[in-house]
């Protein structure tokens, strides 16, 4: 409540300027929305209800086809939900493809290692947040100096050497099983959250 109340306060721009009203992509959004529900409720129920059952292809079959009736739509539409011309500029589609590999990996780290420590492993939940504590340590030590660097060093740099270390860390996943020790799981993780 109290950050809503200084954002308001703080955050609220001197002049009011008149914005030019845009319609909205009712269309865009419907079949992105599909597409979004229909890929996720496939992949989601896939493992369960076998994935060439009739539901889960109809589900991937739905996704397919509101995914590309989503991209004719805004191929067409003056006021776009996701402008696709940005992707034409290489440095935009670049640092997309980078955060969704980041992204996967990080899911991997943050959501899945917790879920294996505790369900194969026999941690609890406080003993497998033990674990990601490294990590959270290591970024609190990392942004005030990486912080500033971004603005001296190139950003070419700093995403290199960030996917190396996550490159790293996935690499000492790559066979992680019950008899690994803690230590040796721990350290990957913190390895991870220094990228």
């Amino acid at each position: 409540i109290m950050a809503m109340i200084l954002a308001w306060k703080w955050l609220v721009p001197d002049h009011l300027t008149t914005l030019k009203r845009r319609s909205f992509d009712v269309w865009g959004f419907i079949f992105f929305a599909l597409f979004l529900t229909t890929f996720l409720l496939g992949l989601s129920r896939g493992e369960i209800a076998g994935w060439t059952s009739q539901f889960i292809l109809i589900c991937l079959t739905l996704s397919v086809f509101s995914f590309v009736a989503f991209l004719i739509t805004e191929l067409k539409v003056k006021d776009r939900i996701i402008d696709l011309s940005l992707f034409k500029f290489p440095v935009f589609s670049i640092s997309i493809l980078v955060n969704v590999i980041r992204s996967i990996a990080l899911f991997g780290v943050v959501f899945l290692l917790p879920l294996f420590l505790q369900k194969f492993k026999g941690l609890t939940a406080i003993e497998s947040g033990y674990m990601l504590l490294p990590g959270s340590l290591i970024i609190a030590f990392c942004m005030p100096i990486v912080g500033p660097l971004s603005d001296r060093a190139s950003p070419r740099f700093l995403t290199v050497t960030g996917l190396v270390f996550i490159a790293i860390s996935m690499f000492l996943y790559k066979d992680i099983n019950v008899f690994l020790g803690i230590f040796f799981i721990a350290s990957s993780a913190a390895f991870f959250f220094a990228n």
